[in-house]
This record gives C-alpha cells, structure tokens and sequence, in this order.
C-alpha cells in the first residue's frame, strides 16, 4: 500500500531543485514516486489511487499542482492534495502558507493537516489561481515563441509588446439571472479563485481560497496606448484597483466574444477554447494538507 504519492514532471521547472526534492522523499518510506513524463496527468493520477494512495502530492509550479488537481477533481477522487513547491513563483503554496523549503514542506506532507478549499473552473477545466482573457494569453504565447528561439525572457517579452493589436476585440461578459442579466464590456478580465490584491506590496496574493466566489477584474483601458500603460503599472507593481479595473465578486458568468474560439491562460497554461467561455467556482471541493494551525 502507497501512502503517499509523489508525482513530479521531470521536464518541468527547476531540474536541480527537482533532483533534490526527489533525494529528499526517499527518507520518507510512505513516498512512492510517479513520473508524470509524456503521461496523461488523470492516468498518473488514477494509477497512484488504484496503488493505495490518499494523499496524491504534486513536485513542482503552478502549472504542475493544477494539473493534478484537475485530475484528482475530474476523477471524483477522495484523496487529498500534497504539494511540494518548486516552480519559479509558487503563488498557490504561498497563499496557503506552504513552507517553500524542501524539508519544511515534506515535513508538512506527512505532518500536516486537511482543509478544504474552493476551485474555479473554465469550461470544465479546474483551475487553482487564476485565468485570463484578453490581451494577456496572446502576449504569453508570443513571448514563449521567441524565447523557444533563443531570445531572453525580457528582450522576448518587449518585443511582443510591440506586436500588440492597435484595435482590441472587446470581451462581453454576462451576469446575474435570466431576469436580470447584466453585461460589461472589456479588452481583458481577469477570474481569480477568490478575492485577489491588486495593488501595495501584496500585489497578486490571497489572504483566503475558501470565500466561495469568483473574483472578477475587467480592464477599463480601451485602446492600445493605454493597454500599454496598464501592462507597464502590472510590470512595476503599481497597478491601481480602482484606476485600472472594475472588480465583481461572482459565483458564475460568462465570457462571449464574436470570435469562435479564443486564448486563455489558467495556472500558467496556456490553451485555444471555444467560446462563449464559462466560470464557476466550486465551493471547497478541494482537500488539501496544509500547515497545522
């Protein structure tokens, strides 16, 4: 019987800090490791369940913990969710005060307690942090195709600044009931798994992920000179909530465009999906080991 399984992408991320973690969890014997390299996460995941474990962790970033959960979630699996951070930001382990050192957070694998958490969701695709529409996915993806060239991150990412669309194909979203459905107009939102900062030296955290509702940011810059201007505010962390964005707090709603299908960024990833685009978020579907309080 497996306790606990550790699965971890050794093509992913940090491949000194990987190697590490892995040396770690071999003095730990309820650890069974699961190489997710060229697999399906929900078959890695399914195979780790069907072995004994009910704790399935995940060595890695953003991207890595999202998959599994997606996996875990998609499944219905009653398991609970371990995290070994990684990855270069660990935005997730850090807005639920997971140690980021390796021997710390193995402590808390094994020592740590359950709690429940809320997801979000993108057309049936779970999603622990955030995602986005609009400009951004579009910005990432350019800036991955120069720097697969050789090209450094920053210089990459100036470069498809530039690249920017002078006229922005404007995002419609919908919300409320039938009866009193509302809409707003955007070039960009931003669907965070509950109530994100947007501004000060907390800039892109969370003090809690189990509040039970969407958090919706709609860019209100229309016009590329001043998509330009918000991106440089996000860049220097001077981003200003009530300057830059209209905030909704929401349990549903949805994203329509005129084009059929559209960029959207999730934990990291980025992916093509048909519109109209759907969020919800799922009241703590999540178990997750945490620190003890």
């Amino acid at each position: 019987m497996t306790d606990v399984a550790l699965l971890y992408n050794p093509k992913a991320g940090r491949g000194a800090l990987l190697a590490n973690a892995l040396l770690v969890s071999k003095s730990y014997p309820s650890i069974t490791r699961f190489s997710l390299e060229d697999k399906d996460a929900t078959r890695v995941v399914e195979q780790a369940y069907n072995s004994g474990a009910r704790v399935i962790a995940a060595a890695g970033g953003d991207g890595t913990l999202s998959s599994v959960a997606h996996a875990i979630l998609t499944l219905g699996l009653d398991v609970a969710l371990g995290v070994i951070p990684i990855g270069t930001l660990n935005h997730f382990a850090k807005d639920l005060k997971i140690p980021l050192t390796l021997d710390a957070a193995f402590d808390n694998l094994i020592q740590g307690e359950r709690r429940f958490i809320d997801v979000a969701s993108v057309n049936e695709r779970y999603f622990l942090n955030n995602s986005s529409i609009g400009f951004y996915p579009a910005l990432v993806r350019a800036r991955e195709a120069l720097e697969v060239r050789g090209i450094h991150k920053w210089l990459a990412l100036g470069l498809s600044l530039r690249k920017l669309p002078y006229h922005y194909h404007h995002l419609v979203m919908h919300y409320g009931s039938d009866e009193k459905s509302k809409e707003k107009r955007t070039p960009f939102v931003f669907v965070g798994n509950n109530k994100y900062t947007l501004e000060g030296l907390s800039l892109g955290s969370r003090s809690r992920i189990d509040e039970g509702s969407l958090f919706i940011a709609l860019a209100k810059a229309n016009g590329r000179r001043r998509m330009l201007m918000l991106i440089l505010h996000a860049l220097l962390g001077s981003v200003r909530a009530q300057r830059d964005f209209d905030v909704i707090g929401l349990e549903l709603c949805t994203i329509e465009s005129r084009k059929k299908r559209m960029l959207v960024a999730y934990d990291g990833e980025v992916e093509r999906m048909q519109m109209p685009l759907t969020y919800a978020i799922h009241k703590k579907a999540l178990c997750v080991i945490v620190p003890r309080q």
